[in-house]
């Protein structure tokens, strides 16, 4: 039998309980509102959007890296109306994670219900996390709280209807979400025939439909870039995702075991309950998918939107049970968050200590430990950051043309770099790219699958013209930059579609990734194209020309290269011209053996500006007849640019 109903007085105190804490939860997301790296991402083609470009990441280049469709144009309106995306992101986060929250304690029945799901939401780091982010997490808590009121409906014509416009809305959020709608989309048919079922169905869905036909036409694929980077192409076997999957649920509930709790009894809970097994079944779908993907390297990410399905199956449970035992069982969540160590929201804004940057061996860390100092909306030292600051340098200095950049981690790079900037990514972004494998698969961690650039890739973005050393490569990339540039409706750019979708260049690849790829060979560069002198850097505060306005460098990539010398030299100094790597390695050659070895350091800034490097040639190893330049295997996407070769007397 279910309990009593309170006496109105006592009614009245819970719900002013439940404003209570609904107010408490608030402020203890906007003390913790962030932004991650990725958010960034989102915001570089929104700046593009506002200034005319489209939606696109790199101007003039129709490539879809935002995962999130519904969550982009959001952001789009919201900075259209404010002027700036980073607060205003954080804002729009908080006003939709609130309203979540409210929904979910509403949803709950009764007020001791609503109390007990505010005080799980409180003991959950995933939710106070990632309320905000600057990701789409707080919409897709949200929808998914308005797919299940959807589905409680009894109308079965609304509800059919009403589910799908939740499941269309929460499939443009992240299409991955469909593993979690699904089952209640089905459950959601019961007592309706299936032609009126469908096509009502097809009326809900309609917005996702529309979505990826305009995808389909404008990027030339309904799919983001990075399906391809992080689903399709990245070569890793199946049962090491898997394992690394297993590994994020056991580092997630390590690191916040209120959410994996609630999560294991909702969906205990939900199966044995005839009404909720179509949630549970979502949940339990929801959980394969993000083991099989191997999980994500930020703790907690990919558990809200199912958390936010079992706060509402366990605030359905708490309105069956006393009033007593509800409150028993929040407090209890609440007690348990702080089994791992003291909450986030309760340490001070900026720590005595600076936050240990590391990332350990497994590859996950808490993203908001991480980037909250940089960009959390209250940090004391939180970065002041404008979009397209590089760009609006270059035009101030006269130089309004496009250069070609790198950075490691793209977000804040590419939304300060702004629109003169051509940023090529090989972790996520560059469609070409992304259908290689990973270069190293000893060198990867989840979330984070660096491709090699291939020979001449990078000369081929700066030039305009396909310098890229593998031919069959060479033959793909061209028809993928056909698909991204060329005129919507020419029919040049569909016969490229077609061709792609097809696998016309599949074997191409596959010769590609077994040869050169794989066994990347040293490249031979005449030292007469590294003779010519060097144009004149941008600015008077510039060390040198940026290498992409450089029309005879040349990119060191993994095989590195061999300069041979017209004749033998007696130089005491090689000055090298060079961008930002690692390191370069020379190795002075005689008669086709090493006789000397020199290493070079370079921390140039600008990145990707040529800077002036003088190297002693090593006792004996003069004469020397060719020089081998050489920089190490790692994922630092940097261009590793050579402009320039003097050898000095």
């Amino acid at each position: 039998m279910s309990a009593a109903p309170p006496a109105p007085a006592t009614t009245r105190r819970w719900r002013w309980a439940a404003v209570a804490l609904t107010v408490l939860l608030t402020a203890a997301v906007t003390r913790s509102a962030w932004l991650c790296d990725d958010a960034f991402i989102t915001f570089r083609s929104v700046e593009n959007l506002m200034q005319g470009h489209g939606p696109v990441w790199n101007t003039g280049e129709r490539v879809q890296t935002y995962t999130h469709p519904l969550w982009f144009w959001l952001l789009a309106v919201a900075r259209a109306a404010t002027g700036e995306c980073p607060t205003t992101t954080m804002v729009l986060s908080l006003a939709i994670a609130t309203l979540a929250a409210a929904w979910l304690a509403r949803g709950a029945g009764t007020a001791p219900a609503a109390v007990a799901v505010l005080l799980l939401l409180l003991a959950s780091r995933a939710w106070i996390d990632y309320a905000t982010s600057g990701l789409e997490t707080p919409l897709s808590a949200a929808l998914v709280v308005a797919l299940l009121a959807a589905a409680t409906g009894t109308d079965p014509a609304a509800r059919v209807l009403r589910v799908a416009l939740a499941t269309a809305a929460l499939a443009l959020t992240r299409l991955d979400l469909l593993a979690l709608a699904a089952p209640v989309c089905l459950h959601a048919a019961r007592g309706l025939p299936w032609r009126r079922t469908v096509r009502l169905a097809a009326l809900g869905l309609s917005p996702l439909f529309a979505w990826l036909a305009f995808a389909t036409v404008y990027y030339g694929t309904p799919l983001p870039v990075t399906a391809s980077a992080k689903a399709f192409h990245h070569g890793l076997p199946t049962g090491e995702l898997w394992q690394r999957g297993f590994t994020y649920l056991v580092h997630c509930a390590a690191h916040d075991p209120v959410t994996v709790a609630a999560l294991a009894v909702a969906l205990v809970l939900g199966l044995v309950r005839s009404g909720q097994r179509a949630i549970a079944l979502g949940l339990a779908l929801y959980g394969l998918y993000v083991v099989k993907v191997g999980g994500d390297y930020m703790l907690g990410r990919f558990l809200l939107p199912p958390f936010a399905a079992a706060a509402w199956l366990l605030g359905r449970a708490a309105a069956g049970a006393p009033a007593r035992a509800a409150l028993t069982a929040g407090l209890a969540a609440l007690a348990l968050a702080f089994v791992p160590g003291l909450p986030d929201v309760l340490r001070p804004l900026q720590p005595a200590t600076p936050p240990d940057r590391s990332i350990p061996d497994h590859g996950l860390v808490s993203e908001r430990d991480y980037y909250f100092l940089e960009h959390g909306l209250f940090s004391p030292v939180r970065s002041a950051l404008g979009p397209g600051l590089v760009s609006a340098m270059l035009r101030q200095t006269g130089h309004p043309t496009r250069i070609v950049g790198t950075a490691g981690a793209v977000g804040v790079p590419g939304y300060l770099a702004g629109d003169l900037v051509h940023l090529v990514d090989p972790w996520l972004l560059d469609p070409s790219l992304m259908r290689l494998p990973i270069a190293d698969p000893q060198l990867w961690r989840i979330g984070h699958y660096y491709r090699s650039v291939p020979e001449g890739y990078y000369e081929t973005i700066a030039s305009g013209e396909n310098r890229i050393r593998d031919a069959g490569f060479a033959r793909f990339h061209a028809a993928m930059w056909t698909v991204r540039t060329a005129p919507l409706w020419s029919a040049e750019r569909w016969r490229a579609i077609w061709s792609v979708w097809t696998g016309a260049f599949d074997a191409d690849l596959e010769r590609f990734v077994a040869g050169e790829y794989r066994h990347p060979p040293r490249v031979e560069v005449p030292l007469a194209r590294l003779a010519a002198d060097l144009p004149p850097a941008a600015s008077p505060a510039l060390p040198g020309p940026f290498w992409s306005d450089v029309p005879q460098a040349v990119c060191v990539r993994r095989g590195g290269i061999a300069v041979p010398l017209p004749a033998p030299s007696q130089a005491r100094t090689v000055r090298l011209h060079v961008s930002h790597a690692d390191r370069y390695t020379v190795q002075f050659r005689r008669a086709d053996a090493t006789v000397g070895t020199a290493t070079l350091a370079t921390i140039g800034v600008p990145t990707d500006c040529l800077h002036a490097n003088d190297i002693p040639v090593p006792d004996g190893a003069a004469p020397f007849d060719a020089l081998w330049i050489d920089i190490p295997m790692s994922p630092n996407p940097v261009a590793a640019a050579i402009g320039r070769i003097e050898l000095l007397p």
